[in-house]
């Protein structure tokens, strides 16, 4: 089974050369502990969190906020913002989830070193455009568009109660959500055969198991925090 994914991994990823522009960061597979390091960002977590810890505390999970995409239909907003050329050719309207695995996968560390906590940014048309190897880079897209912003953006909040009928319906971001997590699912799998290929022949290879059958669902994810791309 894990062959035959591994091969089903590979398709998907040809078939992206075929029908998108290629863009060498976003195919690049390799995964290092630095890219989890989050070095840019400790500092100001810190502060903010000394600033803020009461309301950090009792926040409740689900929070979430709407933004403009900087080159979107509401990108007027950015007038006093000054974005990048990566930035404005990538930041699409989509959502940026923030998840925590309910159950530990011991190990799993190999394969995800912020465990219990994935990333994952995927576009409205269900294209996962950025999964949990590549945290610095969401990272940079969400501080880009939120930092600094203390007040909500009504213009395009008023766009979302819109389409989901003042939250009543959110089927849309349900469907995105398991998309999400459907990618995550994916990329475990093959970051685990790849782990298992390349220490099998030593002691400490081995396959790590994670939800039911393998495989996981939004059942198996507690939804922390996301963040709406208009």
């Amino acid at each position: 089974q894990l062959m035959t994914d591994e091969l089903k991994y590979r398709d998907e990823q040809l078939m992206k050369l075929k029908e998108n522009i290629l863009d060498l960061e976003d195919m690049d597979d390799h995964v290092s502990l630095g890219d989890f390091s989050l070095q840019n960002f400790r500092q100001e977590i810190r502060n903010y969190f000394q600033i803020n810890v009461n309301e950090l505390r009792n926040a409740p999970l689900g929070l979430f906020a709407v933004v403009p995409a900087p080159s979107g239909d509401y990108k007027t907003y950015w007038k006093d913002r000054t974005f990048t050329e990566s930035e404005l050719a990538h930041i699409q309207p989509g959502v940026i989830y923030c998840l925590k695995l309910k159950n530990s996968i011991e190990g799993g560390e190999k394969i995800n070193p912020l465990l219990p906590y994935f990333l994952v940014y995927v576009y409205n048309d269900g294209t996962v455009k950025y999964n949990y190897t590549k945290v610095n880079r969401i990272l940079d897209f969400f501080k880009a568009m939120c930092a600094g912003e203390t007040a909500a953006i009504q213009a395009v909040c008023d766009v979302f109660n819109q389409e989901t009928k003042q939250g009543s319906d959110m089927e849309i971001y349900t469907d995105l959500l398991r998309k999400a997590v459907k990618e995550i699912a994916t990329t475990m799998q093959h970051k685990n055969f790849a782990q298992f290929s390349a220490t099998s022949g030593s002691r400490s290879g081995g396959l790590l198991t994670f939800g039911n059958n393998n495989t996981l669902s939004i059942n198996d994810f507690e939804l922390i925090t996301w963040l709406i791309i208009k």
